[in-house]
């Protein structure tokens, strides 16, 4: 990650992080904005998979694969 072309991956794999957490704390409270939310985390999740797609790297690939099922299953929740 110290390469400064992976700065939009790294900053992006944090928010993930974020958006993820927050979501399946939310989902897990039954919050009203559960909606809301998973949409949200759907885009950070595809934004982060593109992003990653472009490295070739075992770990960028994995990440990528992984957002990639992660935003299906929250546009999932979210329909």
């Amino acid at each position: 990650m110290g390469e400064p072309d992976m700065e939009q991956c790294h900053k992006l794999c944090l928010d993930t992080i974020a958006i993820a957490t927050a979501c399946a704390n939310m989902c897990a409270a039954k919050s009203d904005y559960v909606g809301q939310v998973t949409r949200v985390c759907a885009q950070v999740c595809r934004d982060c998979a593109d992003e990653c797609a472009k490295f070739d790297s075992e770990v960028c690939r994995e990440c990528a694969r992984v957002c990639r099922e992660c935003a299906d299953k929250c546009e999932a929740m979210a329909a």
